[in-house]
């Protein structure tokens, strides 16, 4: 009805059926229904002819030409063919037929060519060919088209699912091959933060954040346009940012900050009241101005009220410290801008910005008395509407941005509700079998996404919406998805990703795992869990058909996962490998195939070990447990023993009984029993796995006898544990039972002093140490940054904090060795074969 009077001249060829045809992307393939179709149109007439798909503009088929018309709707369509000349009707049965002829006497050329795409862009290309949709080239493969049209062409590349889109045009010979790469332009974009705080960015899957006065360079962006995020995380403000990236410069973007002000300036002739968010902010006197600082960035809207009572209000964009001016003055108007597009739009009056505007939501703001010309640009898709607005003083012009001139059809050709979503926003839900054609759709290219009942995704397709005279957009959702068999045989567990599965699912080692992809080909993305190592596989299928993956092990090698509590030496067929940490893990790769022994020891303790096969791939994994070691303890003294653990109680072990403490951390432990009568047994070992380590505990033991505490008193600790509190009225000497071996005995005095010495307890035979004697004793002074290792003779007594003060006894009178080393043993202090008399007492500072 919209269509010129020559037009209406025209005779129509109508074709009312049902099409099956071949495939849209190779003639020749075998029939199938679903799917975009093709048809042959075989022009012999002296003029060209027009071509309409459901009443919509298709193509223009050119006189004397016969060519495949492509990626027409799936069946059943309405195919119409308006030609000036002949003046015939003809109705074609295109199930029987793959070709329409329009008659005459014209010599027809078969203009049909091949055209290869090599795609070498990082992302998955969608292809046009003069505006109308070819298909899909994934990244880094190639595509062959047949049957497409000849000649001078026009080929658009489109990111799938994204924003970039560049042209190429192209000379498609006929019946020949034509090779096209598509090879995106690359840009540069340097970020520059100006502003006073820390700013993170993003742009495309790359991110950065930057310091106050720091800039970030991100290479390797595809030229055109590209959106930028940006979020001050001191205030919490995000912004999007569309910039245009040219591949002959940095494209430099300088930010500077996350709020702005705004000056206002009163030319009105009475006093004006600033409202901001409802809350008075300022108020201005005839021909003053006042300035409004820190306003967040973004749109901020303001009322200015009149001592009279008018009213003007306007919304601002506010750009991070920047100002922005407002003038009241007289012969101003007022203009309200509606959104019904169903996009976010950004409004400019003049070349200023105006601000921002949500789908449905309304934009005030004044300005002069005259014509000024309004754009408003949508965010996502970039599409820019012009229009020229009349301005009157003191009135309001009201501007709806209406319903574009564009047409999405959808297709839901499965037997369940499915649910579209455009740019991320609900669109409609369409029933099994229906055709939902929705008009006033905003031009520009678009992603429509298609969600099943539960939520999971059954396609992504970006679409580009035209004008309706130059087309209509489909979106086909058919019962098509692909199956594909996974056989894990890389030696770890592999998590799958794909786009029908909400969530990863995980594969075992040597197992099989099943996904499904949505048409028939598409990437299934795997990921090794213990490695961390890519097994990505692009497949494609037929209908019905399962597709199978094997997956092979990229290198050779063992994984350790330490799962103990302490760090543990690993050693690979008894040559040193790794210390790895408590819960870190160690890879080695490249390891030979055959048999191979893996070793784990806690300083000279081994404490488990294994033995494995390589053969020719894949890896071995090794857990080291958590807690493995067992001890089993034996009484064969005659009175209960208390058992203590690094300290703490575990549990009491009566005379001649027998008990196991298992779970044990694999490092070196100490284990101590106590008796009733003070007698002290300590037994220090590293678990190893698998093993169980013995300690029986007898009563052949001897101990100290502890002289000089008559009338003072003291404490006794024997290796660094309590073993009595000796009263001032106490017997002397005090015994201490120990047992059979070297021990260190220290006692500490009321008056704050102690005495340190080493002891060798033999069977049955108690050792004399003496509290306060004629022995000879060494005052020494640790000045030292670090504790001090003492020895006496070759034996360890003990050790000394940094700063404090160590008294040691001697062993009678006579010459004696003492040495002080520190822990790493890079400081060494040594008094050698050095005479003492009985009861001196000697003083040493090692430091100074």
């Amino acid at each position: 009805m919209l269509r010129s009077r020559a037009s209406a001249r025209r005779v129509f060829i109508c074709l009312l059926a049902t099409v099956v045809l071949s495939s849209a992307g190779c003639a020749t393939a075998p029939e199938r229904e679903g799917g975009p179709s093709s048809l042959f149109v075989r022009n012999a007439g002296p003029t060209p002819c027009e071509l309409f798909v459901d009443r919509g503009y298709h193509r223009t088929v050119p006189a004397a030409t016969r060519l495949l018309v492509r990626n027409l709707p799936a069946a059943p369509w309405r195919l119409e063919l308006s030609c000036p000349e002949p003046r015939v009707r003809q109705v074609v049965d295109p199930r029987q037929e793959k070709e329409v002829a329009v008659p005459g006497t014209e010599a027809v050329e078969d203009r049909t060519a091949l055209l290869a795409v090599r795609n070498s862009t990082p992302f998955d290309l969608d292809i046009y060919l003069d505006f109308v949709r070819l298909g899909a080239v994934p990244s880094g493969a190639d595509s062959l088209f047949v049957e497409v049209p000849a000649g001078r062409a026009t080929l658009t590349f489109a990111e799938s699912g994204g924003i970039v889109r560049w042209t190429q045009d192209a000379d498609l010979v006929s019946n020949a091959l034509s090779t096209v790469e598509a090879a995106a332009p690359m840009a540069v974009l340097l970020v520059t933060n100006d502003g006073s705080e820390p700013v993170e960015v993003a742009v495309r899957d790359r991110s950065a954040r930057l310091a106050p006065n720091e800039a970030t360079r991100f290479d390797g962006l595809p030229a055109g346009p590209a959106i930028l995020d940006i979020r001050y995380p001191a205030t919490g403000q995000s912004l999007r940012s569309r910039v245009e990236l040219d591949p002959g410069s940095e494209n430099p973007v300088r930010l500077s900050g996350s709020s702005g002000n705004l000056s206002v300036e009163n030319r009105l002739p009475e006093a004006v009241t600033l409202y901001l968010a409802g809350q008075e902010a300022a108020r201005i006197e005839p021909g003053s101005s006042r300035q409004i600082l820190g306003l967040a960035a973004g749109n901020t809207t303001l009322r200015a009220q009149g001592d009279s009572g008018r009213t003007i209000e306007q919304t601002f964009l506010i750009v991070p410290e920047t100002t922005e001016a407002w003038i009241l003055e007289e012969g101003q108007g007022q203009v309200m801008v509606r959104n019904h597009v169903g996009e976010t739009l950004q409004l400019a009056a003049d070349g200023r910005v105006m601000g921002e505007m949500a789908p449905l939501a309304a934009l005030r703001f004044p300005l002069r008395a005259g014509r000024h010309v309004l754009q408003a640009r949508c965010v996502l898709c970039g599409h820019v509407a012009t229009f020229d607005v009349d301005v009157v003083g003191g009135t309001l012009a009201e501007v709806v941005l209406g319903p574009q001139p564009g047409r999405l059809v959808l297709r839901n050709r499965t037997a369940e509700m499915l649910a579209f979503h455009r740019n991320g926003r609900p669109l409609t839900r369409v029933g099994p079998g229906m055709t939902v054609e929705l008009a006033g759709q905003p031009l520009g290219r678009h992603l429509v996404e298609v969600l099943a009942e539960d939520g999971t995704l059954v396609k992504r397709e970006a679409v580009e919406i035209v004008p309706r005279d130059q087309g209509t957009a489909v979106v086909d959702v058919a019962l098509t998805a692909l199956a594909v068999l996974i056989r894990n045989n890389t030696g770890e567990p592999v998590k799958v990703f794909h786009e029908l599965s909400p969530e990863p699912h995980e594969i075992p080692a040597a197992g099989e795992g099943t996904a499904r992809l949505p048409g028939l080909s598409g990437v299934v993305r795997l990921r090794g869990t213990v490695t961390g190592n890519r097994y990505d596989r692009r497949v494609a299928g037929e209908p019905g058909a399962l597709v199978l993956i094997e997956l092979a092990a990229l290198s050779t090698g063992a994984v350790v996962e330490n799962r103990t509590a302490g760090a543990v030496e690993l050693f690979l067929d008894g040559t040193p490998l790794a210390s790895v940490e408590a819960g870190d893990s160690f890879v080695k790769d490249r390891i030979a195939p055959g048999r191979h022994r893996l070793e784990a020891r806690i300083g000279e303790q081994r404490i488990d070990e294994v033995a494995f096969q390589l053969q020719g791939g894949g890896w071995y994994i090794w857990r080291l447990s958590e807690k493995l070691g067992v001890l089993q303890i034996l009484n064969r003294t005659s009175e209960a023993l208390a058992v203590l653990l690094d300290g703490a109680s575990a549990g009491t072990l009566p005379a001649g009984g027998m008990t196991r403490i298992e779970g044990l951390p694999l490092r070196v432990t100490t284990v101590t029993a106590r008796g009733d009568g003070g007698q002290l047994h300590a037994f220090t070992f590293t678990p190893a796995t698998g093993v169980q380590a013995e300690w029986t505990i007898r009563s052949e033991s001897g101990g100290v006898l502890v002289h000089g505490l008559a009338g003072t008193g003291g404490t006794v600790l024997v290796d660094g544990i309590e073993v009595a509190r000796i009263a001032t009225d106490a017997p002397d000497p005090k015994p201490i039972p120990l047992d059979i071996g070297t021990h260190v005995v220290r006692v500490d005095l009321p008056d704050g002093t102690h005495r340190v010495g080493t002891v060798t307890v033999s069977a049955n035979l108690y050792m004399p140490f003496l509290a306060r004697g004629s022995d000879p004793e060494i005052e020494l002074r640790n000045r030292t940054s670090d504790r001090l290792l003492l020895s006496v003779d070759g034996l360890p007594a003990g050790e000394v904090a940094a700063g404090a003060t160590a008294e040691l006894l001697l062993s009678g009178p006579g010459s004696h060795s003492v040495h002080a080393t520190s822990p790493d043993g890079t400081g060494s202090w040594r008094l050698e074969n050095v005479p003492f008399k009985a009861g001196a007492r000697f003083g040493w500072t090692v430091g100074e």
